[in-house]
């Protein structure tokens, strides 16, 4: 890979990470938040949600935008518009603020996550597209890794506020990033752009079954992963008792095993193929997970073994993400565009809910979140064998 390609994947994977900056950073202060708003944990979880409502109806924007006028516009837009968004979370006096602020937020944020997918299937042939993404997981990981540790000493230092600020530095150098990297990529720009034209290749990716079994299954893997972001906080600092730096060291641990995975996964694919190695992840999760819908359904388990449940399957995201997006975008060259925010909008909306639906449970029972896990990774597995043999 040349050095020119190697400075280009680096500014994609720093727009990727983009979502997890935004999501893993303030993880720490969820129990701040509930005490700081005097609120309960469903009201915290919220600004997680709103954040995954911003992000879908933004890719339903930048999908087929980025389609018809090319990428490098609507990116630097969305940019603008998740810095000012940061800067409002940051000033936020009320929950319901910062719940609304986090939307406009998410709208601008949206855009990288959105077009850098597009990008890498403009510049790379199909045979190279499973290597980029997991080179993109590689700095796309660093996020996840730092993020829970570094928002766990800013809380403790100055509390949440400067959180938001942090992420709004981050989009500013995104920006800075995308002026002097991005170029203006995209064979069809120009083409008109029509909203029922929009509509009609939704409905032509939704009809595509390759498409489609591997969007359905890995939103139901989003699910599990969305279920643990959202849930890790409760389940180890108020069941399990860890501190919000055991905590960020124990979240940063489970990235750091998804970013190693996804590195083997660039030679495996290369020696045996995205399809083959992704239903042999998506198998092999399924049993991993299986401690977690007992620990779930029994309402107690050892911290030792819902970790290591917990950590194989983070790890194993590590292969089913860039697999799955190459096996969804392979074949859609001229409206990868609309294929990734497609792709997109059905994770967020899951996250959406899953996030929403989380928040509500942990008020019920602690451990709402190992159930949620395991029965999505159940689904996954499923749905992807269910539509290929249609």
């Amino acid at each position: 890979m040349e050095k020119e390609q190697r400075v280009l994947i680096l500014v994609l994977g720093c727009l990727a990470a983009m979502g997890p900056m935004s999501i893993d950073l303030y993880l720490p202060a969820f129990p701040l938040l509930e005490a700081e708003f005097a609120t309960n944990a469903a009201a915290v979880s919220n600004t997680m949600a709103s954040y995954f409502v911003g992000i879908s109806v933004g890719q339903m924007i930048y999908g087929p935008v980025s389609d018809s006028y090319g990428r490098r516009g609507p990116l630097l837009i969305g940019l603008i518009l998740y810095l000012v968004g940061s800067v409002l979370c940051a000033a936020s006096t009320t929950i319901e603020f910062l719940v609304a602020a986090r939307v406009l937020q998410a709208l601008g944020g949206c855009a990288g996550m959105v077009i850098c997918r597009a990008v890498v299937r403009d510049l790379f042939h199909p045979a190279q597209m499973a290597r980029v993404f997991s080179a993109l997981l590689l700095v796309m990981g660093i996020a996840p890794i730092l993020a829970p540790t570094v928002g766990a000493v800013i809380v403790d230092w100055q509390g949440w506020r400067p959180l938001f600020l942090m992420m709004g530095a981050y989009g500013l150098f995104c920006l800075l990033g995308t002026l002097w990297k991005i170029p203006t990529t995209h064979p069809t720009v120009g083409q008109p752009l029509s909203l029922i034209g929009s509509f009609r290749t939704f409905g032509e990716l939704l009809r595509h079954r390759g498409f489609l079994a591997y969007s359905v299954s890995s939103t139901f893997v989003r699910v599990g992963l969305f279920g643990y972001i959202t849930g890790s906080p409760f389940l180890f600092q108020n069941f399990y008792g860890m501190t919000p730096k055991v905590f960020g060291i124990v979240f940063g641990a489970n990235a750091a095993g998804f970013v190693v995975a996804s590195q083997v996964n660039s030679r495996l694919v290369e020696k045996y193929g995205h399809r083959r190695v992704y239903g042999g992840a998506i198998g092999f999760t399924t049993l991993a997970v299986i401690p977690l819908i007992v620990i779930g359904t029994l309402g107690t388990g050892p911290l030792w073994l819902t970790e290591f449940s917990i950590f194989t399957f983070i790890s194993s995201l590590g292969f089913l993400f860039p697999c799955a997006t190459t096996g969804a975008l392979e074949e859609q060259p001229d409206r990868a565009g609309s294929a990734s925010a497609l792709m997109g909008l059905m994770g967020s909306l899951a996250a959406a809910l899953t996030a929403s639906g989380v928040g509500h449970l942990q008020t019920l029972t602690p451990v709402a979140m190992p159930i949620l896990v395991g029965w999505s990774c159940v689904l996954a597995c499923l749905s992807f064998v269910a539509i290929l043999r249609k």
